[in-house]
């Protein structure tokens, strides 16, 4: 078919067999690509709503207002808070008058480039040295193991004794090369999975101060556990 007019002429024919075969081609490397990369593994509707899934009442420990000078989740000069999509902090008191402090940051996707951030690195972001460093298992009375990190934190203001774990997907994280490593591993399956944090601190650093802490903590998350219904677990806890 042949349309005319003074300045020029154009030739319009049948698709032939290479252009065919260059457009099938181009469409099957998009439609691959969409596949190949990696998807998460949570939808933002599925998400729990977590400044009420941290319950202000949990056992015996009911919540009062938390102090203005608790260490940040992210690190002074970090991305503003924007690797997570939610921080909640708050704090807890028991009948005998203890109290800890519990944070929580959410992120949806786990990403190299965006991910939790280990409590080691806010602490000494906010001035503490992190004296001592280990890793322990707690098994709680409703049959939930988590992995946790505990960390004594000293700074000229205050002492603090920490327990945290962290959750990737279906795993506990301990440190940063097995959270890349799980990062990567999450890839080669196609998924990016979700992230939680949680930090529980108190007052005292010293060997004894944090041996009645890290007590105090394992009682708190004990009761977490019992309190939490099946399905909200799944949220906070790794399956092992």
């Amino acid at each position: 078919m042949e349309f005319k007019n003074e300045a020029t002429t154009v030739m319009i024919g049948r698709p032939t067999a290479r252009g065919l075969l260059v457009a099938g081609l181009l469409l099957a490397a998009t439609a691959a690509g969409t596949f190949l990369t990696p998807q998460p593994t949570v939808t933002p509707g599925s998400v729990p709503d977590w400044r009420t899934a941290l319950p202000e009442r949990i056992g015996e420990w009911t919540a009062v207002p938390t102090p203005g000078d608790t260490v940040d989740l992210t690190p002074e000069g970090a991305r503003d808070g924007q690797d997570y999509d939610i921080i909640v902090q708050r704090s807890f008191i028991n009948p005998r008058g203890e109290i800890l402090h519990v944070a929580l940051g959410y992120g949806r996707e786990q990403r190299h480039e965006r991910k939790l951030h280990r409590p080691e690195l806010c602490y000494a972001a906010a001035g503490f040295r992190v004296a001592q460093r280990h890793s322990d298992r707690i098994m709680t009375d409703s049959g939930q193991t988590v992995s946790v990190v505990r960390l004594l934190a000293a700074s000229p203001r205050r002492n603090e004794s920490v327990t945290y774990w962290m959750r990737v997907g279906e795993h506990y994280i301990d440190n940063p090369w097995q959270f890349r490593g799980t990062i990567f591993t999450e890839a080669l399956r196609r998924r990016i999975a979700d992230g939680l944090l949680v930090r529980i601190s108190s007052s005292g650093a010293t060997p004894a101060a944090a041996r009645s802490a890290f007590a105090l903590h394992d009682q708190w998350i004990d009761a977490l556990s019992r309190t939490l219904d099946p399905a909200a677990r799944r949220w906070w806890f790794a399956a092992g």
